[in-house]
């Protein structure tokens, strides 16, 4: 599949869980909520983990999407965690791109 598929795959799962959300109760201001975007997309990415890590494609595409929406908290506390594991220049790296989007230099593609 070519990486726009796989987008339209992920955009699928999420409608679905979207909608199984709606019918046990969840209300359009609950969709407006972030915490719910979160909850959405942490759900479908357990649920079709298998389906997304035995494709190296779609792998790319989620790894890709979930890096450019991290936060400069988010990149800080995944620095932290390499650095913990003794993977220096990988934490550095994150380090860097978290100044350089706290500043507005850095900014992931659409």
């Amino acid at each position: 599949m070519k990486p726009e598929e796989f987008r339209r795959q992920l955009d699928v799962w999420c409608s679905e869980e979207v909608e199984a959300l709606k019918a046990k109760g969840a209300t359009d201001e609950d969709l407006k909520e972030p915490a719910f975007a979160r909850l959405v997309v942490r759900t479908v990415l357990e649920k079709h983990a298998g389906e997304i890590r035995s494709d190296p494609g779609f792998r790319k595409v989620v790894l890709r999407l979930v890096f450019e929406k991290a936060t400069p908290a988010l990149l800080r506390a995944w620095a932290k965690r390499e650095r913990a594991e003794g993977n220096l220049e990988i934490a550095y790296r994150f380090e860097q791109i978290a100044d350089h989007r706290e500043r507005g230099e850095w900014m992931p593609s659409e």
